[in-house]
Parts: C-alpha cells; sequence; structure tokens
C-alpha cells in the first residue's frame, strides 16, 4: 500500500487486525441500517436509503492496520480505512476504536474526497478551502456518531473518545484542515445532534432485544411442542 512498507503492515490474522476488522464491519453494515431506519422513520420512499449509499455500492470495504506509534486514522475513497497501533495507546476499548473507525467511514459516506480534490486547485481561495475542509471534519464527526448509534454503540462514546484523546494528548488548536477540539465537542454535545444518534442505538438494541426472545421462545420445548399441535 502506498506509503507503507510491508513490513509495517500489521498481519490480518494478528488478534488486534481482527478486532478492528470486526468493529468496522459492524460499522459498514451499519451505514444501510441506519439510512433505513431513518428513512422509515420520516415516511419515506423505502428506496431512499438505498439511493443514499448507492456510490457506496462495490467499494472494496478493508480496514489495515499499521504499525506506529502516532495517533492517526484515515480513509480512502475506495473504502479503505487506515489505522495506525498509535491509537490503542491511549484508547482501550471496541466502543472507542469504533468511534474512530466510524468518523473515517463518514468521509467515505460523504464522498469528501471528491470535494476535496476542487478544493486543492490552485485557483480555490485559500481562507475558503480551510473553512470547508474544517466542515468536512465535522460532518464527519455527524455521520460517524450516526453510525456508533446503528452499529449498537452508544454514540455518547464518541464525544467521551475525544475528550480522552484530548486529555492524553492535550487541547489541539484548530489547524488548517481540522477544528478544535471544542468546535468538535460543541456540535456531538448539540441535544438534537445526541438525540438523532441515540434514536438509532435504540431502534437495534430494541430490535436485538427481540430476536433474543423470539430466539429462546423458538429453542423452548414447550414452543416446539406448540407448533406440532401438542
Amino acid at each position: 500500500m502506498s506509503g507503507y512498507g510491508a513490513s509495517n503492515i500489521v498481519d490480518r490474522l494478528h488478534p488486534e487486525s481482527v478486532r478492528v476488522y470486526l468493529i468496522t464491519s459492524e460499522l459498514v453494515r451499519a451505514v444501510h441500517r441506519g439510512l433505513a431506519i431513518k428513512s422509515l422513520k420520516q415516511g419515506d420512499d423505502p428506496e431512499a436509503a438505498r439511493r443514499h449509499t448507492a456510490h457506496l455500492d462495490g467499494l472494496d470495504w478493508d480496514v489495515i492496520l499499521v504499525r506506529d506509534k502516532e495517533f492517526r486514522a484515515r480513509s480512502t475513497p475506495s473504502g479503505k480505512i487506515i489505522l495506525h497501533t498509535g491509537c490503542f495507546d491511549l484508547l482501550k476499548t471496541d466502543e472507542e476504536i469504533a468511534s474512530i473507525i466510524a468518523h473515517e467511514i463518514g468521509h467515505i459516506v460523504a464522498r469528501h474526497s471528491v470535494e476535496r480534490n476542487l478544493y486543492r486547485r490552485s485557483w480555490f481561495p485559500s481562507c475558503l478551502r480551510h473553512y470547508l475542509l474544517q466542515r468536512q471534519e465535522l460532518e464527519a464527526d455527524h455521520i460517524g456518531i450516526l453510525l456508533l448509534g446503528a452499529a449498537g454503540y452508544d454514540p455518547r462514546i464518541a464525544p467521551a473518545t475525544i475528550e480522552t484523546v484530548k486529555e492524553k494528548l492535550g487541547s489541539r488548536k484548530a489547524c488548517a484542515t481540522h477544528p478544535s477540539t471544542e468546535t468538535r465537542l460543541q456540535l456531538l454535545s448539540q441535544h438534537k445532534v445526541m438525540e438523532e444518534a441515540l434514536e438509532l442505538y435504540r431502534e437495534v438494541k430494541a430490535n436485538y432485544s427481540l430476536c433474543l426472545t423470539l430466539r429462546s421462545m423458538a429453542a423452548s420445548p414447550e414452543f416446539g411442542r406448540f407448533l406440532l399441535g401438542e
């Protein structure tokens, strides 16, 4: 992979590689699940969710774990998530790791790479470029917190993760392409944003509980005798 030597890429069978792959798979499935739930609740056409994610069809989704002490994650328009092992030094739980990966998937869902190609043109005003790139990061935060909820992760982990990173790395001032930590927390703490994510989370958890109940019923001898009319 461009930019990384083969020796720096963690083997796919390594426990941490398997771990991030499973987390990423849950979040990728949540892309379609979350939009479908939201579409149905808003009374949209059943095909609305599919249209919103049509550009994701055929993507070669993958997550690559790279040995690097730097705390960093990024994504490519082809569906690849690159995660540095340095992230594990700060974040320990699956929920925290999911928060970082969900943000990167948010960039892919929003097709930010297409916009960035425009922003990089020499004639594009630099002051406007910086503003729009920072807005992309906030949009990825918003999409990411919705994906967490749709994947069954408590979305409140998103601002908590940002706080954890802030405590361990220190507060970061807004740079040319990224908003400040405070600005990101302000967005994710908005009642409307958090409630939207929590609604998806509750919906997924309710459906999961129903599935467990039905499985339990189906496995019981009483249910078997009921089906047989005994």
